[in-house]
């Protein structure tokens, strides 16, 4: 596994620069969220085997795996491991060759799925960027994108930056190529614009765009003036008459109700960083005066005739088309070309789906758990409010139970959808309904795991024979004891030992 963050070549090349392929871990049902780490770089002529990782973790491909694979593509081979007693231990090939990848399902037990249809038996399709594949209740998703050129020179000292770094949370290569541009602009004191939708992270952006700058002053033995390493102006929770004063600051006197003199942004950053939040919402008439300051670096007070000089990084930040909104006359040229010194585009969440769980765990901390259900809507859905909705639902709803978070999804209008893909039952074989007692369960896979009800009541019928309900539900005995034991608190030899046994109370997962 090659790092993706690479230095940028000395001699620029008049080539296209080739883009790399990826395929990353995102969810694992038996492990939970996967590892930041479980990401395959799949360049050259490539086979890659995709099957159920042993119990001893051994990541060797089993037996006859790629035996399928046309000897065109007989290149290296891999193999990747999956935790999740649902995927069969020859699950699918992913064979790559120039033009690109090509999943093909290897007769798999329980199907392969990509973005929630099903392929056949034994049948293959292209992957394109942002296809997310479903393999038992695991997930793992397949990108191309460029590569991400860092800047290893502009820090000698990375622990700094990666500090300054750590609220851009995210493993997709568009957050990684952010982080790799970030230390040259706060080195330079760029100006900065940073477009996104909102609840996209616009803040996060600017924060770690003033502690770099810090930092590097530091560096350079330029002791920062600065008390806070930013100032946060909201141009649109601002009302008009009020945001001059906030920017510029207000003499007592200058206006009714101005009982004392105000520090405007610009002076209180002293050296620092000033945010500029939905600078698209700034009064026209107002633009003028904010274009003079970035021009002369130096700033009059309201009421004063003082000029005060101010050595500050601007960062403004917006979700409108500003260059439309020149167009239309609402915002002037020259400012937004003042303002523009570096343009940075901050993806939202429904580009990086490989970021949700990630981000979702970072929420609730390291031991969250979910369902194989929560984690196909979360997948699934749009994110219209992108970050900031993801918090609300992990934060508000998600500690009131999953179905108020799949309620949330669903109602808002949503690709979540309310029976996500589940991996397709095999027959039950050799098991006439008339020795077990009742047809084929309502609840075998075509939807979701059975309910802790609908397990309680087989395993009753059944004695706690896993071997039989594994027939006759198509999931496996691992799979049926970790769920019957760890998630829903059943205990199994309770019903090995009694035909009829209470239904145990329901274990409370914390």
């Amino acid at each position: 596994m090659r790092q993706t963050i690479t230095q940028r070549p000395a001699i620029a090349s008049t080539a296209p620069v080739p883009s790399i392929w990826q395929l990353r871990t995102l969810f694992e049902a038996d492990a939970g969220i996967a590892d930041v780490n479980q990401v395959v770089e799949l360049d050259g002529n490539q086979t890659l085997g995709i099957g159920r990782q042993d119990d001893g973790g051994s990541p060797s491909a089993p037996d006859g795996l790629l035996g399928s694979a046309p000897t065109e593509t007989a290149g290296l081979v891999r193999w990747l491991g999956i935790a999740d007693g649902m995927v069969s231990r020859r699950q699918a090939v992913v064979v790559i060759t120039t033009s690109g990848p090509t999943l093909r399902d290897s007769h798999s037990k329980n199907g392969t799925w990509i973005n929630g249809e099903r392929l056949s038996p034994g049948g293959e399709r292209t992957l394109a960027s942002g296809d997310i594949i479903q393999v038992g209740h695991s997930f793992l998703m397949c990108r191309c994108e460029p590569p991400v050129y860092g800047d290893p020179g502009a820090d000698p000292e990375g622990d700094a930056t990666s500090r300054a770094l750590a609220s851009m949370r995210g493993v997709s290569l568009g957050m990684a190529r952010l982080r790799a541009e970030l230390p040259s602009l706060a080195r330079l004191r760029s100006r900065v614009l940073v477009l996104g939708e909102s609840g996209s992270g616009k803040e996060e952006v600017a924060q770690a765009l003033g502690q770099l700058a810090r930092h590097f002053a530091g560096l350079r033995g330029v002791r920062p003036a600065a008390a806070e390493p930013l100032v946060v102006i909201d141009c649109s929770a601002l009302a008009s008459n009020l945001i001059e004063s906030e920017l510029f600051g207000h003499r007592k006197g200058a206006f009714t109700g101005a009982t004392n003199d105000h520090i405007g942004a610009f002076e209180r950053a002293k050296g620092g960083t000033v945010f500029l939040d939905e600078i698209g919402e700034l009064p026209l008439d107002l633009q003028p005066k904010l274009l003079r300051v970035l021009e002369q670096k130096e700033v009059r007070r309201v009421g004063d005739s003082v000029m005060r000089p101010v050595d500050v990084q601007v960062v403004a930040a917006t979700h409108r088309d500003l260059d439309a909104a020149c167009r239309a006359g609402r915002f002037r040229e020259d400012l937004l070309a003042r303002l523009a010194g570096a343009v940075l585009r901050l993806p939202p969440l429904r580009e990086r789906r490989e970021d949700v769980l990630l981000l979702a765990r970072h929420f609730v901390g390291p031991d969250l758990r979910l369902s194989f259900r929560l984690v196909s809507a979360m997948l699934a859905y749009d994110w219209p409010l992108n970050v900031r909705e993801l918090r609300n639902l992990m934060v508000d709803e998600l500690p009131r139970g999953e179905e108020h978070v799949l309620r949330r999804l669903s109602s808002a209008g949503t690709r979540a959808p309310s029976n996500p893909p589940s991996p397709a039952a095999r027959p039950a074989d050799g098991i006439p309904a008339a020795a077990t007692g009742r047809g084929r369960p309502s609840h075998a896979p075509g939807d979701a795991p059975p309910s802790r009800e609908t397990l309680a009541e087989l395993l009753q019928s059944h004695q706690g024979n896993l071997s039989l309900l594994e027939r006759l539900t198509g999931y496996s005995r691992r799979h049926l004891r970790r769920l019957a034991s760890q998630e829903y608190g059943l205990n199994l030899d309770a019903y090995r030992s009694s035909p009829g046994p209470e239904v145990p109370a329901v274990r409370v997962q914390k």
